[in-house]
C-alpha cells in the first residue's frame, strides 16, 4: 500500500477584514481559490525571500540615506 501524504492545513489570522476582502476579490479576479493564492505567495516567499530581503534592506539604507542628509534622491 502506498504511503500518501496528508495535507497540511494552518489558521491564519489576517488581522484585517478588508485585506480579506481584497484577497478573495483578487482570487476571483484570477480565477483561483484563496488557498490557491495562499500558496502560490508562500511558495513565491519561499523561491524569493533572500532577494525580497536584500531588497527591502537596500529600501531602508536608501531611506536612512535620505533622512540623513534631508534630501531627496
Amino acid at each position: 500500500m502506498p504511503v500518501t501524504e496528508k495535507a497540511s492545513k494552518i489558521t491564519v489570522d489576517l488581522g484585517d477584514r478588508a485585506l480579506y476582502r481584497a484577497l478573495k476579490l483578487a482570487a476571483v479576479e484570477e480565477d483561483m481559490t484563496v488557498r490557491e493564492v495562499v500558496i502560490e505567495a508562500v511558495q513565491y516567499w519561499l523561491d524569493h525571500r533572500e532577494e525580497i530581503e536584500d531588497q527591502l534592506a537596500s529600501e531602508k539604507a536608501d531611506r536612512v540615506e535620505t533622512t540623513r542628509d534631508g534630501a531627496q534622491r
